[in-house]
């Protein structure tokens, strides 16, 4: 017989004895160890694992109550017994509930022993249980796997490209069921007949293909990328009679692929953007510092008049100014790729707003002798917008330095003009233009049409990358028009969101950009 191994949670060593004997009484082999702290249990444990737990409720230093928890926490499949003379009935259904097995009363220790015997029966039909369910997971999974395999499709053709076996999986790839293939030419699944031709080829200078990929044309139009392997079957001759192929459906893998070349693309221009940026912004910076050193030294000289000491000091706070534009744009750059941005909105006055630009740039525009001017179609009104305001200055200061920066002669334009719910501003300049070609790729962050330390323009290529962002985060959006050499015209839209008109003021109403 079996020996069973009994750990005892008990501080009586009469109780003790009692339950034992009466245990061997009924001829159980019994590896039995009392302990009656918690230390001694856990070392027990520690040991070795037993059969079966018994415990008495109340115990001077630990209870058994304790003990129940520490044992379902470690130790959930070993049988757990109450063994008391204190406990209630009560008490003895809230135990079972947190994972007893059962409580037997001392003064009736005749249940004892059928109890452990049953306590027993019930684990080891759990062990079966959970060994039926491993062996059920195992099988499942194999014949998952199986099904798995068979997603693929099989198809047996003539050596003339007639079907005479397809499996039913044809129609998850095609569209088309088994019936409406069935004896047609398998040309009809081919997007390109060519494919057909040279598979044909193939088979009859290896015997077989591997990883013929092709594209198949859909019953809805669609096409799909497949991934073909075949061989001949022969006829009682030994004569190739027909084509046994498995076609796996890889649109996916090649999407896949598709997307990571051009990912890798994106990357690789980012790289090398990022490098001109870097080799930029160092050119970027020493100019300007170069400038306030150099007109700092001149400062220094004794000999010098005050025209000079005006020029000096004009340089070098257009040194200055440079620098913190540079600065500026880099923190601002910063910002949106950490994605920590704030929109603080207000009530800001369109009308002030473009006239402070007028007045900001006038003496820029009038220092490469360029004609700028201010254009609205709401100049005898108020009108507002709920907005960041210093997001939407950033976009205008950026769209409308950039056209003077890239305007040599002519004039730079700027102006609002308000369509229903919408303000859509523009900034035209008669500068240099941009290629059709670059269009799209201005509002990409450190891109610039001019590379390299030679570029006539300064700058680093934040500017629209800057603009383009705070449009979104704004509601709006931004695009261009331009002809390389004749200019280009910057777009910007945003939702007004509230309008006060002057000796009407209206409440704040939200609106969508649509």
């Amino acid at each position: 017989m079996k020996t069973i191994k009994i750990i005892h949670i008990e501080d009586s060593s009469m109780d003790s004895e009692l339950i034992l004997s009466e245990i061997e009484q009924h001829g159980i082999n019994v590896d039995y160890s009392c302990v009656a702290t918690e230390k001694e249990l856990i070392a027990a444990l520690e040991n070795e694992l037993p059969d079966i737990i018994l415990a008495d409720y109340k115990l001077p230093e630990y209870s058994g109550k304790e003990a129940l928890k520490t044992c379902s926490s470690l130790y959930s499949d070993i049988p757990f017994i109450f063994v008391s003379g204190t406990m209630g009935e009560e008490k003895a259904v809230e135990l079972l509930k947190h994972g007893a097995s059962d409580y037997i009363l001392k003064q009736n220790l005749t249940r004892l022993v059928p109890a452990i015997e049953y306590a027993l029966k019930q684990k080891e039909l759990e062990l079966e249980k959970r060994k039926a369910e491993i062996k059920l997971m195992q099988s499942e999974k194999k014949y998952r796997n199986i099904f798995e395999t068979i997603q693929d499709v099989f198809c047996r053709t003539d050596m003339n490209g007639k079907i005479l076996v397809i499996s039913p999986s044809i129609q998850r790839l095609s569209g088309y069921t088994v019936e409406e293939l069935q004896n047609k030419s398998i040309l009809v699944l081919y997007n390109n007949r060519k494919d057909f031709n040279k598979k044909m080829t193939l088979l009859k200078e290896h015997g077989e293909i591997w990883d013929f990929e092709i594209t198949y044309k859909c019953k809805d139009g669609t096409i799909k990328y497949v991934s073909i392997n075949a061989h001949f079957f022969y006829n009682n001759n030994d004569e190739p009679c027909g084509i046994e192929s498995n076609v796996r459906d890889i649109s996916l893998r090649k999407k896949t692929e598709e997307e990571l070349i051009a990912a890798k693309e994106r990357a690789e221009e980012s790289d090398r953007l990022k490098t001109v940026f870097l080799a930029n912004i160092s050119h970027e910076i020493r100019t300007p510092m170069n400038g306030i050193l150099g007109f700092t030294e001149l400062l220094k000289e004794s000999i010098i008049n005050h025209k000079d000491i005006n020029f000096h000091l004009q340089m070098i706070e257009t040194s200055g100014h440079r620098m913190l534009g540079l600065i500026e744009q880099i923190v601002s750059m910063s910002v949106i790729q950490s994605q920590k941005i704030i929109v603080k909105n207000s009530k800001v006055n369109l009308h002030i707003l473009l006239n402070n630009m007028l007045v900001f740039f006038k003496n820029q525009a009038e220092q490469k002798e360029i004609r700028l001017r201010l254009n609205t179609n709401f100049d005898k009104e108020e009108l507002y917008a709920y907005t960041d305001r210093e997001k939407l200055e950033s976009v205008l200061i950026n769209l409308i330095g950039n056209a003077i920066k890239f305007t040599d002669k002519g004039s730079v334009e700027f102006g609002a003009l308000k369509i229903s719910k919408f303000i859509e501003f523009y900034v035209n300049d008669t500068g240099i233009g941009i290629p059709e070609d670059k269009t799209n790729k201005i509002f990409e962050n450190f891109y610039q049409i001019e590379q390299g330390l030679s570029k006539k323009h300064e700058g680093v290529g934040l500017g629209l990358s800057i603009a383009y962002e705070y449009a979104n985060i704004l509601g709006g959006k931004i695009w261009v028009v331009s002809q390389l050499g004749k200019g280009s015209c910057f777009y910007f839209i945003i939702p007004i969101n509230t309008e006060v008109k002057a000796n009407n003021k209206k409440s704040i109403k939200n609106s969508n950009l649509q």
